[in-house]
């Protein structure tokens, strides 16, 4: 009766390992499609691979009026930043400027905002740009094809007194410091 009891019992063991086990391998099952699909080569880097050109593109043309280029790659994730196209040897974003992280980010701002059908843009820290970049990118960003841009910039200067069309300067005056937007719409 006692090894009969011990039988049973080291059989009920058994059987709830067995369980367990297929419960186990289930689990690693699905983990391993999840690992697939969101892997180096799986369905969702084949989505995003499929749409990583027109945003390089993008970014790559609105980085030009700025002197820069930039190389996208996926595996691992990495962002190169170069001053031209021709140029080979890019640097890591955290290895550029303040000015040049910002204006890297108005550019990549802008290229997501198309690629995405967005088409709208808020920037802010533009006073962190010289009188010449502050140009640069109002050019920029006139003629890129967003809707509406909001730029956002601590200033002192007066507005200008010729107006391109369809921007707006606004005033935000704060306690310590003014502070202006701008606004860029289409025409």
């Amino acid at each position: 009766l006692e090894k009969t009891q011990q039988l049973q019992s080291l059989k009920e063991r058994w059987e709830m390992y067995l369980t367990e086990k297929s419960s186990l391998e289930t689990g690693i099952n699905l983990l391993d499609t999840l690992t697939e699909f969101f892997g180096p080569n799986g369905g969702m880097m084949g989505q995003v691979g499929g749409r990583m050109g027109s945003l390089s593109e993008d970014l790559n043309r609105h980085l030009a009026a700025f002197g820069y280029a930039c190389n996208l790659v996926l595996e691992p994730f990495e962002i190169r930043v170069s001053s031209s196209k021709a140029s080979h040897f890019g640097l890591s974003l955290k290895y550029l400027s303040e000015s040049e992280q910002f204006r890297f980010g108005v550019a990549f701002q802008i290229a997501l905002a198309m690629v995405t059908g967005l088409r709208f843009v808020v920037i802010d820290g533009a006073d962190i740009l010289d009188k010449e970049r502050r140009k640069m990118l109002t050019s920029l960003l006139v003629s890129s094809k967003l809707d509406q841009a909001i730029v956002l910039a601590t200033s002192e200067e007066a507005a200008p007194s010729i107006m391109l069309r369809g921007v707006k300067f606004l005033s935000l005056i704060e306690k310590t410091k003014p502070r202006e937007a701008v606004v860029f719409t289409a025409a």
